[in-house]
């Protein structure tokens, strides 16, 4: 997908979804925190300092369940500033960067 078509699809994403606030965001993130704990939780370290990269975290919905399971040490990074934004707003400290640099 072109960076062109990706931004419009990030952005038409957005204001479909109605995600555009703190507390739309937050309702959203805490609707699929069952979904995050019954199916990945299993997967993660035990250890809640352990590492952990969120790419692309989006609009920070994984982030948000790190943060929320007592995770201390992840990255939250993404290409899309307006995503990052969006994971901002609710505490995320999600950067603009690309993935591909950040593994080197």
């Amino acid at each position: 997908m072109s960076k062109k078509y990706q931004k419009e699809f990030y952005e038409y994403q957005t204001i479909a979804r109605g995600i555009l606030t703190k507390d739309s965001l937050i309702q959203l993130f805490e609707q699929l925190l069952p979904f995050y704990i019954k199916k990945i939780g299993s997967f993660l370290p035990n250890s809640l300092d352990a590492k952990i990269a969120d790419i692309p975290c989006g609009n920070g919905n994984f982030s948000y369940y790190l943060l929320k399971s007592g995770y201390k040490n992840f990255d939250s990074i993404d290409l899309d500033p307006n995503q990052v934004s969006l994971a901002q707003l609710v505490g995320i400290n999600a950067k603009v960067y690309d993935a591909l640099l950040w593994l080197k």
